[in-house]
């Protein structure tokens, strides 16, 4: 099933500016990777310290200042 929706021209350009970046085939394919990257859990952007859940804070002796 399709549906249609109104975007302004400038938004329209956007869409097809990302879907050459994203290598994406159709704007609907594209609207979803966008999502998809919006939703994602913070937990996968914490990298190697994501099992720490306090703040992490430096001693003066680490510091260059």
């Amino acid at each position: 099933m399709s549906t249609t929706i109104a975007v302004k021209e400038e938004t329209v350009q956007m869409l097809k500016q990302l879907q050459r970046r994203l290598g994406t085939s159709t704007h609907d394919e594209t609207i979803r990777t966008l999502m998809t990257r919006a939703y994602r859990p913070a937990s996968e952007f914490r990298g190697a310290l994501k099992h720490v859940k306090e703040k992490f804070k430096r001693e003066e002796l680490d510091r260059f200042a």
